[in-house]
C-alpha cells in the first residue's frame, strides 16, 4: 500500500520481484541507490548492521515529534491566532525561517523563530521596507530535480548563489496569486526532499490565508465566511473581522439583532434557501446578511434592519410557513464582540 512505510534488509530487497514506493533499506550502499531510483522508489538508504529496533524506536519518535507539531499548528488555526503565531508553528516543521508575502511582495507576517543572522542584509532589508527583496522565480525556471517521477510539488525549491536554499509556494484563487510562504534555510538545511512537506502545511493554512488575505471574494460573501469562522472559534475581537465590518460601513457598537432559522434537514444545503431569508429584508439589504451556521441560517441584522425586523415579521412568518421551518429572534445588543454570546442565547431548543 502507498501510505505504508517499510523496513527491509538489502539482502531482502535485492532478490524482490515488485517493490514499496517507502521503503527503509538496511544495506545496501550503491546497489541499493541505483535500485532506488530505477524502481522510483523513495526512503532510506541505511548503514549496514543498524539494528532494527533501534530503527523502529527512531520512527515512532519522529512520529511524535511531527503529530505534536501539527497539533500545534492546528490549534493556532483553531483559536485564530495571529499571523506571527501561526507562521511560528509552520517554522517548526523544518526548524527554518518562515516569511509571507502578499500578490504585490509586502511583507504579511514573518516567525519569529529560527530569525535569520542579523548581519543578513537582504533580510534586514526586507524587514526595514516591508517588502521582499529575494527575487521570486518562476517555476519553469527552477531546475531542481523532483524527489518522485510520479509526481510534482506544488512548492518550489530554489538554489540562489550567496543565499540560503529556500522553499516557496504561492496561494492562487482563479488566476491570480494572493499570498507566497517562503521556508528559508537558517541552520538546518532545506533540500528538494522538503518540497511535499511544504506543501502539506500550506494545504493546512490554505483556508486561514484565504479568509485573511484574499481580497478578490465578493465582500458579502467574504463577510459570511469571516462571521461563521469567528462564531466558531468565539472570536469576534480580531483586528481583521473589525477591518471588514469597516468595510462593509457597519461599526462594533452598531446595533445588532440575530435571527436564527432552522430548515427540515433535507433543505438545510440548497443555496437559495439562503437568499429567500435575506430577500425578506430586501429594503434593508446593506443592514442584513445571512449565513449557514451549524443546523441554522443565521440572519444578522445591523442599524435599520433591526428597526425594520417588526415589520418584516409578517413576510418572516409566511416564509417559514412556505419552507416548513421555524426560527427564533434574538435580543438586539450593540456590541458586536458580543456575537457569539448572542448566537448562543438564540438557539432553538
Amino acid at each position: 500500500a502507498s501510505e505504508i512505510l517499510y523496513l527491509a534488509r538489502w539482502e531482502h530487497i535485492a532478490v524482490a520481484d515488485r517493490f514499496p514506493k517507502f521503503l527503509l533499506c538496511v544495506g545496501g550502499g550503491d546497489a541499493a541507490l541505483e535500485l532506488f531510483h530505477r524502481n522510483e522508489i523513495e526512503g532510506l538508504i541505511l548503514e549496514d548492521g543498524c539494528d532494527p529496533f533501534d530503527i523502529f524506536r527512531s520512527i515512532r519518535e519522529l512520529f511524535t515529534k511531527f503529530e505534536s507539531i501539527e497539533r500545534r499548528l492546528l490549534n493556532t488555526l483553531i483559536e485564530n491566532r495571529p499571523i506571527r503565531d501561526i507562521l511560528n508553528a509552520c517554522a517548526m516543521f523544518m526548524e527554518c525561517h518562515v516569511s509571507l508575502y502578499g500578490a504585490d511582495f509586502t511583507l504579511l507576517g514573518y516567525s519569529d523563530i529560527f530569525l535569520p543572522d542579523e548581519n543578513d542584509a537582504l533580510w534586514q532589508q526586507t524587514v526595514a521596507e516591508r517588502k521582499c527583496v529575494v527575487p521570486m522565480i518562476p517555476r519553469d525556471k527552477i531546475h531542481a530535480a523532483p524527489v518522485s517521477q510520479k509526481e510534482n510539488p506544488r512548492s518550489s525549491y530554489i538554489e540562489l548563489e550567496d543565499l540560503p536554499n529556500l522553499l516557496n509556494i504561492g496561494f492562487d484563487y482563479g488566476d491570480s496569486r494572493i499570498a507566497t510562504m517562503v521556508f528559508c534555510q537558517v541552520e538546518k538545511p532545506l533540500n528538494a526532499h522538503y518540497q511535499w512537506l511544504s506543501d502539506y502545511i500550506a494545504d493546512i493554512v490554505h483556508p486561514v490565508i484565504m479568509e485573511r488575505y484574499n481580497t478578490f471574494l465578493d465582500m458579502r460573501n467574504f463577510f459570511r465566511t469571516s462571521v461563521a469562522t469567528a462564531l466558531r472559534y468565539a472570536n469576534t475581537e480580531s483586528t481583521f473581522l473589525l477591518s471588514i465590518l469597516t468595510r462593509l460601513g457597519w461599526s462594533i457598537n452598531d446595533d445588532y439583532q440575530i435571527v436564527l432559522i432552522r430548515l427540515p434537514s433535507e433543505t438545510r444545503h440548497v443555496s437559495h434557501f439562503l437568499y429567500n431569508y435575506e430577500n425578506v429584508f430586501a429594503g434593508s439589504y446593506s443592514d442584513c446578511i445571512a449565513l449557514r451556521y451549524e443546523d441554522y441560517i443565521v440572519i444578522l441584522l445591523h442599524g435599520g434592519a433591526c428597526d425594520a425586523l417588526e415589520q418584516r415579521k409578517p413576510a418572516l412568518k409566511k416564509q417559514l410557513v412556505t419552507d416548513n421551518g421555524i426560527g427564533s429572534v434574538g435580543m438586539r445588543f450593540c456590541d458586536f464582540t458580543q456575537l457569539r454570546l448572542q448566537y448562543d442565547l438564540s438557539t432553538l431548543p
